[in-house]
């Protein structure tokens, strides 16, 4: 993605103008970001599975654990079960 920025020459303080460049950096993260455009509804499995979280794109439906991190980094979801 970094590079795709700059290649565009978008930085954070920049605008993006250019539909093109937009489109481009919405389909890298459709493609690349595992639960980029998900909904996230709230769920439970079998116990000790650790599921906490179903995520439905258009790429399959994803069965995630939330992974509490420091203080100094944010939490994030890690994929337990993918289904295509």
């Amino acid at each position: 993605m970094k590079a795709l920025f700059a290649e565009n020459k978008v930085d954070q303080a920049s605008v993006i103008h250019d539909d093109n460049a937009k489109k481009k950096v919405v389909t890298m993260a459709r493609d690349l970001w595992e639960i980029y455009f998900s909904r996230l509804f709230p769920a439970s499995g079998s116990v000790g599975t650790g599921v906490q979280v179903l995520s439905v794109s258009h790429k399959g439906i994803k069965l995630l654990k939330m992974v509490r991190s420091s203080s100094a980094a944010p939490d994030y979801f890690r994929v337990l079960r993918p289904y295509r």
